[in-house]
């Protein structure tokens, strides 16, 4: 994997030796030095890229950015209209960087902002302009009597001028009653959303269920849907429709055709219970995330589907392990004591220490280069300590501003085999 023209380039790590052996975290783990080189022209070439395709970007919607520009229409005439830009993450960097903690901060937790991200008025003659920051947003035109329209802008490159036109329409209400397969009522929130739609729960579109598990969300757009219902931390069921307008109340089943998957969580030395290990459960438009008992023991919900489910465990002191296909139930998970890194990252030429650099271990499976396992920052002397990693091989890589890899196009395909680390 190789990405071209990026402005900070990663930098491999100098190996001491073919392979380390990492102490788990009950020992001192070992250091390493990575050094890292002021460019010149011959070596600003093509780089490594250590991130999985359309992996999640950096950006924020605070940074730096271009501007929209358009004209809000009702029935192909222009309207005076409030514009409001929200950030959101692309369908790509939303599927393929899934982790156990993307899934419980995007899925089942809520996120809190402060309003749309930037807010712009469309006058008489329907026109607007904003500043907004750079990626995937979505736009929202309000009219005065809140008829609404709603289109996706990409604005890829700092400085860029897009142009986003939006019709709008007469504003949709909902009311329905939401409820498990076995009568209970569902308690928790409600989401409507656009198929389109991706990127992390807003509170300010969340809707509370009452306690005999009725809704009502307002605000809508016309046409299909789809909603997701949230039990937040716990629990989250995605269904299909509706299609609005509707006038009748829309009455839903959450957890249709889904079963129990039961488990255990276990010590792989000696099968010893682990008590309170997190347990995520990924299946067909059900996430769920429960907590081992006692005896290590889970229940946990997913749909019963042919694709099967995804499941990774974690635990204090012990490297999360996924389980994925479809293995009966009960599935019994053991987890491996972690183990840790720790280093230095300094440049080449004079042995500084580099404060502020971004070190990434990598998964080095003996054709590429896969997912970062983990990441951390070096503090003001440079020195980093990464814990909780999966036992395996892997690959040290580090990028700071200004600083280049002194590699040559080939190196990223055996460069780590000189830098692999064995965590035993």
């Amino acid at each position: 994997m190789r990405s071209r023209g990026v402005a900070v380039l990663l930098l491999l790590a100098a190996a001491l030796a073919a392979a380390w052996v990492l102490h788990r975290e009950s020992r001192d783990p070992p250091v390493d030095t990575v050094d890292v080189a002021d460019p010149t022209p011959k070596e600003q070439g093509p780089a490594p890229s250590l991130a999985a395709p359309g992996a999640r970007p950096t950006q924020d919607a605070t940074g730096p950015g271009g501007r929209l520009v358009g004209t809000v229409r009702r029935a192909g005439r222009p309207v005076a209209a409030r514009v409001e830009i929200r950030w959101r993450a692309s369908l790509e960097s939303f599927a393929q960087g899934h982790t156990v903690e993307r899934t419980v901060a995007d899925d089942l937790r809520p996120v809190r902002r402060n309003g749309p991200d930037a807010v712009g008025s469309a006058g008489s003659d329907g026109r607007y302009e904003i500043d907004v920051p750079t990626g995937n947003l979505d736009v929202t035109a309000i009219a005065d009597d809140d008829a609404r329209g709603r289109a996706r802008a990409m604005l890829p490159t700092v400085g860029q001028q897009v142009t986003v036109d939006v019709d709008v329409g007469p504003a949709c209400t909902l009311d329905g009653r939401a409820r498990y397969a076995d009568g209970r009522p569902f308690r928790g929130i409600v989401v409507v959303r656009p198929p389109d739609t991706y990127g992390p729960v807003l509170e300010e579109e969340a809707v509370a269920t009452g306690e005999d598990g009725r809704f009502h969300v307002a605000g809508l757009l016309e046409g299909p849907q789809h909603t997701r219902f949230i039990v937040p931390g716990e629990a989250l069921y995605f269904v299909s429709g509706p299609v609005l307008p509707k006038s009748e109340s829309w009455d839903v089943v959450v957890d249709e055709d889904a079963t129990t998957l039961e488990g255990r969580v276990v010590d792989a030395d000696g099968d010893v219970p682990i008590e309170g290990a997190t347990v995520v459960v990924l299946s067909d438009r059900v996430t769920t995330r429960v907590r081992s008992g006692v005896d290590g023991a889970f229940r946990a919900t997913r749909r019963a589907a042919p694709t099967g489910y995804w499941l990774v465990a974690s635990a204090d002191g012990f490297a999360p392990r996924s389980v994925d296909g479809n293995p009966a139930s009960p599935v019994t998970v053991r987890l491996v004591k972690a183990a840790s890194l720790a280093g230095t990252v300094r440049r080449a030429t004079e042995g500084s220490p580099v404060p502020g650099a971004r070190v990434r271990v990598v998964v080095a499976d003996g054709e590429r280069l896969a997912n970062p396992l983990a990441e951390a920052t070096t503090d003001a002397e440079g020195r980093y300590a990464i814990e909780g990693l999966v036992p395996g091989v892997v690959a040290v890589f580090a990028s700071a501003p200004g600083l280049s890899m002194a590699l040559s196009p080939q190196d990223w395909k055996s460069g780590w085999s000189t830098t692999a680390v064995v965590l035993a």
